[in-house]
């Protein structure tokens, strides 16, 4: 079966060339039996969103020792501008931390923003960070996805607002809406409606109002209200459901609560010793709390338990939630960590508490993240405080939702203690970032966990495992219940498909996660499947779809959308190859790279990209160096490629040499800047096309936004010179091939059947036998010279496609260009 790819959908829309007369009567199109295959010829299966196969240089130069296939490994420390102990999986599979000012780790100020893009690997260039004095101080704050696809960073050192940041730009806009109590230390979710949700939180700085609860309540200094966030109406507080038991400053359980969206819709939460749930549509909208127990004794010096906002907690199944370590409140209280771990299953009017084994090593502020394999990870925390030194816990430990067993993991090199986080990356890696402000290290550094599904053992030596692919997918952006296609680079067989939320981390919490299996279908490489129908199951956001092998092995994650509004990531597909692009700049709208007479690149105007000049049109082609990578041929000189003349961007013939096809391959990734892609070049990753002004240029990447802007590009499908004769066998049953007001091609009806092509006549001569008056009254756009001259059905097209405004010259040399083939193609 072939499949609608971009190209083809792009064919038929520019059937044709030629202005016509309208009317009435019987109009059909019947294309040949062979016109798809024929169209779709040159194009492989893929679906409409190919996922490019590039080098990933995270996975480059390592040194795998030989127990990677049992305990993982971790990579070196590598260097990060800011000790990033908030972090978020954006949709375009980079990394956005904030919490303290660029090389300053023990300062508490969150308006500096870094975006790290882990296709680039860890060179400066991969981090693009700004710093903006008038941003929310986002500081021990709280962020959600909104309905409309951007991120809600609310609360922290400014406890009243909120910035609501757009992931295609990383711009972030200070919202106009307050809250009505602050919101230091909260929990923020997205509702199953798209309504995010406000839990707990107090005033800035206030964790000793532990120690007289009362006073706190009456000074206000705690927030025990919920608030609710609507899109165009802001805040709201939900006064049914004001709770002490749930968010009050008793053992701190105003603290950062541990909460997710349950199957039944209902928002479900442990907040230190105590379990509840809220139910946001009770009390006519004003909300109500169920208490529904004791989860845990309160923290103890002497029998550690796994209770306060110093555990970590994660969803590792639809209403199933596994909580460890811990025991105490915040990170000044010095009380020893517990190694429990406890599932908590909350499907039911009522949770049950169900103890698993005890992880090797007790931990407070560990974190926690559940892995493609649908196993929970484990990493980093102290036994005791906020101690490093030889308190530290260094390995990683796994837990096994199918037996309730842990395994121990490699050992990370730094400390990991308060203000750390971890982010499962969805290349199947996970990031270790973080720890301090302050702390017994303020780290400005990262590592990467690689899990044992990861590698394999051959001859006795640990090595890479071969990887199951997804190489395209049907779509970027689902509503809930969608059907989902996936094409897989083989015809392997996959194992199990699932879905993870994509993370949102803070002290030792990840609201977002989630982690569903998604049924499906496989008949060779293609897989069908449907994505889960309840918005309870799935709350709208971003989510990567995996693939596993028998073995466990996991592909890379397909991020997309779910139930937002229709909203695309930002930019993760490749460029289909075998199609005709314009290059759009992303900061410049209506240029697009060009060459002029001497084969110099730069910026010209495109005014209407689909009839671009030809000189503005490239072929996607494999690179001509790597075929993982794409050389761009000129669409008006073929033969000519684009490519990379010292440090300037040229149009010349290829020569055959090694150089030459170096120098015309380009490795495209997410645009630097949020939107569109960026072109690497080939064998010199640190450069970039990018203009400068009207020209072209490569040039290492500068960690500022206006390089990131300069260097990203918007590819636009064009109608290519010779899609006339691509379309050839095209077969109308009463039509003409016409032109319309936009220049789009589309089938206009000849007005009665004298007019429609008999045996192997020409539907233009029927439609230039009528009048000229009856051209004139159906409103004919074509001159009727357009048609004087009858072409040979044998004459090839030659012309030129006509430029972007029509004019009376070029239908003549479209007529010549149109003719009739037979049945036999």
């Amino acid at each position: 079966m072939h499949h609608c790819t971009p190209r083809f959908a792009l064919a038929l829309s520019m059937i044709a060339v030629l202005a016509a007369c309208g009317g009435g009567g019987d109009s059909r199109v019947a294309p040949s039996a062979m016109d798809t295959r024929k169209l779709a010829q040159a194009d492989s299966e893929e679906l409409s969103v190919v996922l490019p196969d590039v080098a990933d240089p995270l996975f480059q130069g390592l040194t795998i020792p030989t127990d990677a296939p049992t305990r993982g490994m971790w990579s070196a420390t590598q260097a990060w501008p800011m000790n990033g102990l908030h972090a978020v999986l954006l949709p375009d599979g980079k990394v956005l931390t904030y919490g303290t000012p660029q090389n300053t780790p023990g300062t508490q100020d969150g308006r500096t923003y870094d975006f790290w893009d882990p296709s680039l690997g860890f060179v400066a260039a991969s981090h693009v960070t700004s710093f903006d004095a008038a941003r929310v101080n986002s500081f021990c704050n709280t962020s959600a996805w909104l309905a409309d696809g951007r991120l809600m960073l609310t609360g922290g050192n400014t406890p009243l607002g909120s910035s609501l940041l757009t992931p295609a730009t990383g711009s972030a806009l200070t919202d106009t809406a307050t809250l009505a109590d602050q919101r230091w230390y909260a929990t923020m979710l997205t509702l199953p409606d798209g309504r995010n949700i406000m839990l707990g939180g107090m005033d800035p700085y206030q964790e000793d109002m532990r120690n007289n609860p009362d006073a706190a309540i009456a000074a206000g200094t705690v927030s025990m209200t919920p608030e609710i966030y609507s899109a165009g109406t802001g805040w709201r507080s939900l006064t049914g459901a004001r709770s002490r038991d749930a968010f009050g400053p008793d053992y701190l359980r105003a603290s950062y609560p541990r909460a997710w969206v349950a199957p039944n819709g209902r928002v479900f939460g442990i907040s230190a010793e105590t379990m509840w749930s809220l139910d946001v549509a009770a009390n006519d909208g004003a909300g109500s709390i169920t208490v529904h127990g004791r989860f845990k004794t309160p923290a103890s010096a002497t029998a550690p338990v796994n209770v306060g906002a110093t555990n970590t907690a994660v969803m590792f199944a639809p209403g199933r939630v596994l909580q460890v370590g811990g025991n105490g409140y915040f990170n000044g209280d010095g009380l020893p960590a517990s190694n429990l771990a406890t599932v908590v299953d909350f499907n039911d009017a009522e949770p049950v508490v169900t103890e698993t084994a005890a992880m090797t090593y007790a931990r407070r502020f560990p974190n926690s993240v559940v892995l493609p394999d649908g196993r929970v990870l484990v990493t980093g925390g102290t036994r005791v405080g906020n101690n490093g030194g030889a308190d530290a816990v260094y390995a990683a430990e796994i837990w096994n939702p199918a037996t309730g067993a842990w395994t121990l993991g490699a050992s990370e090199a730094q400390i990991r203690v308060y203000h750390s986080a971890t982010l499962m990356l969805a290349n199947g890696t996970v990031l270790s970032t973080g720890g301090g402000a302050p702390g017994p290290v303020n780290n400005l550094n990262a590592e990467l966990y690689y899990p044992p599904y990861l590698f394999r053992t051959v001859d006795g030596a640990a090595q890479l495992a071969p990887r199951p692919r997804i190489s395209s997918i049907s779509s970027l952006a689902f509503d809930h219940g969608s059907a989902v296609q996936l094409r897989m680079a083989g015809d392997a067989p996959v194992a199990r498909l699932v879905m993870l939320a994509n993370g949102s981390v803070t002290h030792s919490f990840n609201s977002g996660q989630r982690f569903l299996e998604i049924p499906f279908t496989q008949n060779g490489p293609s897989i069908s499947a449907t994505l889960p129908a309840s918005a309870s199951l799935a709350p709208p956001g971003y989510y990567q779809i995996v693939a596993l092998d028998a073995a466990g092995v996991p592909s890379r994650g397909a991020i997309v959308s779910l139930g937002l509004q229709g909203k695309l990531p930002a930019a993760q597909s490749d460029i289909v190859r075998n199609q005709a692009v314009t290059l759009e700049s992303t900061n410049a709208p209506g240029q697009s790279v060009t060459v002029d007479a001497d084969g110099i690149a730069g910026l010209a105007a495109t005014p209407n990209t689909v009839r671009a000049p030809a000189a503005a049109q490239f072929w996607v082609r494999n690179g001509l160096a790597d075929a993982n990578c794409l050389s761009l041929e000129s669409a008006a000189s073929p033969g000519q490629w684009l490519r990379r003349r010292e440090l300037r961007a040229t149009l010349d013939a290829a020569d055959g040499s090694p150089a030459f096809a170096g120098d015309a391959t380009f490795c495209p990734q997410s645009g630097l800047s949020g939107a569109g892609l960026s072109l690497r070049a080939f064998g010199a990753d640190e450069l970039f096309l990018r203009h400068r002004g009207n020209e072209l240029w490569f040039e290492a990447a500068a960690s500022d936004t206006a390089f990131a802007a300069d260097a990203s590009f918007v590819p636009r499908s064009t109608l290519p010179q010779d899609a006339v004769l691509q379309l050839a066998s095209v077969d109308v049953e009463g039509s003409v091939l016409a032109v319309d007001a936009n220049n789009l091609g589309v089938l206009a009806a000849l007005g009665n059947k004298e007019h429609r092509r008999r045996g192997g006549a020409w539907a233009m001569r029927a439609a230039c036998r009528s009048s000229r008056s009856r051209r004139r009254a159906a409103g004919c756009a074509m001159p009727a010279t357009a048609c004087s001259r009858r072409p040979s059905p044998r004459r090839r097209c030659s012309a030129p496609m006509p430029p972007s405004a029509p004019s009376p010259a070029w239908p003549a040399r479209a007529c010549r260009c149109v003719r009739r083939t037979s049945p036999r193609g």
